[in-house]
């Protein structure tokens, strides 16, 4: 680098580095926005069985909107990426792999809360991973500026959100595949695109629910916390902020859960119709 300064002098190098510094992040965001919106929505026409039409759409979504979060993470961006596909895969292999249950087993279902479980456990685990804790102080301002130089208060609050809730964003982008997986166990049903859609929305609303649940309980526990030490000394600084960022945390995880739901239902239905 310093033999690149002294080449091309220390004016043009700070221009490059500025102009790289611009260019990469917006790089980014524009190549994950166009994944997302064309190339994620297409791999179910691509796939061979409806299945494989609704796992592509799903980790198709994931790796698009991946690069963005582990940029948003910074220096553990990387890191955190690499913690996030792997408890993916190896919750799924754990919870649907090791035998086949045939339809009606009631150990299905056992194994469908048992995964939604996980699911609302790894996104609270990557909240923290994130370096992210429940306060004010703790959320990461610096960087909802990637790639910007001037305020904007949309922009900034959007990129702000995507690295806070990027365990949910990634816990429910993902959300469809587990339950085509959960689906698959079933050897009467993955080989069969006509019974696949009607095994798969029952599995992905059962998953849906059960995550929507979890999260509830959390918000239901925090508000009486709230409410029962309300006249504590420490409110606002504790039992308030945990308060917030369990409501605000419900509403962005249940857009995205939505997000997800309607992601892979239409990547169901579209290959039926075809």
């Amino acid at each position: 680098m310093d033999a690149f300064r002294h080449v091309v002098g220390q004016p043009s190098a700070d221009v490059l580095d500025a102009a790289a510094a611009g260019a990469l992040p917006w790089g980014v965001y524009w190549s994950s926005l166009l994944a997302v919106l064309v190339l994620a929505p297409t791999a179910a026409a691509r796939a061979q069985s409806v299945r494989a039409g609704v796992v592509g759409v799903s980790h198709g979504t994931v790796w698009s909107v991946m690069p963005v979060l582990v940029m948003l993470a910074g220096e553990r961006g990387a890191l955190w990426g690499l913690l996030a596909v792997t408890q993916v895969a190896c919750l799924v292999l754990a919870v649907t792999g090791g035998g086949g249950a045939e339809k009606g087993c009631p150990g299905g279902r056992g194994r469908e809360a048992t995964l939604a479980c996980a699911w609302h456990l790894m996104a609270s685990q990557l909240f923290y991973a994130g370096g992210h804790r429940c306060a004010f102080d703790g959320l990461h301002f610096a960087c909802a500026f990637t790639g910007f130089k001037h305020f904007n208060f949309y922009v900034m609050g959007v990129l702000l959100a995507t690295n806070t809730w990027g365990g949910d964003i990634v816990a429910c982008a993902t959300l469809p595949a587990a339950a085509a997986a959960m689906v698959a166990r079933r050897a009467a049903v993955v080989d069969d695109d006509a019974a696949f859609p009607p095994a798969f929305r029952a599995s992905l609303a059962r998953l849906a629910l059960g995550y929507s649940l979890l999260r509830t309980v959390g918000l239901v526990v925090s508000t009486a916390f709230v409410a029962a030490m309300r006249r504590h000394l420490m409110v606002w600084a504790i039992f308030a902020p945990k308060f917030a960022f369990e409501a605000c945390g419900m509403c962005v995880s249940e857009l995205l859960l939505v997000l997800g739901v309607v992601s892979g239902l239409r990547a169901a239905n579209k290959e039926k119709k075809e």
